[in-house]
């Protein structure tokens, strides 16, 4: 983004505590209310369905301030489904190994980030919008995958 629009330090900045504040709403006051009004399982589809739609319309922003509403946006969807994955992990986890598997995802999802950076790193010198294509079609598997395993709504508590 920074290349894109030739964005100064306060320009970074911002976008960063765009981001910074809905992945903080998004992780503390949304989950609860939303789950409890439509759903885990229907607050998730819709949040990775949100992202899908906001991660490919971030390439076509023309203005530097009108691409930072659906960035920071994507702090809220993506905070929603981390959230919801978690707990519904945890709830369908027997209770004997439940630590090692909260363990083994923080593990997954630390090496995931790391692996992440790499690849977007990468991609950001070929070309400065294709990270953002690349994070589309992830969320659209993971869509795919969600739907089809068809698992996620069937626990108790879920």
């Amino acid at each position: 983004i920074t290349l894109k629009y030739n964005m100064t330090p306060s320009g970074i900045a911002i976008f960063s505590v765009g981001l910074c504040l809905t992945i903080a709403i998004g992780s503390a006051f949304f989950p609860n209310w939303l789950n409890t009004s439509i759903g885990k399982y229907k607050t998730t589809i819709i949040a990775m369905i949100l992202s899908l739609s906001l991660y490919a319309l971030i390439p076509a922003g023309e203005y530097t301030y009108i691409t930072l509403i659906p960035y920071t946006l994507i702090g809220l969807t993506t905070s929603l489904c981390s959230v919801n994955l978690t707990s519904y992990l945890s709830e369908s986890a027997n209770a004997d190994i439940q630590g090692e598997v909260m363990g083994m995802q923080l593990s997954c999802r630390m090496l995931g980030n790391t692996i992440i950076c790499l690849c977007i790193g990468l991609l950001t010198l070929i070309k400065i919008t294709w990270p953002f294509y690349l994070c589309t079609g992830l969320v659209l598997l993971s869509l795919y995958l969600l739907r089809r395993t068809n698992n996620f709504g069937k626990h108790p508590g879920v």
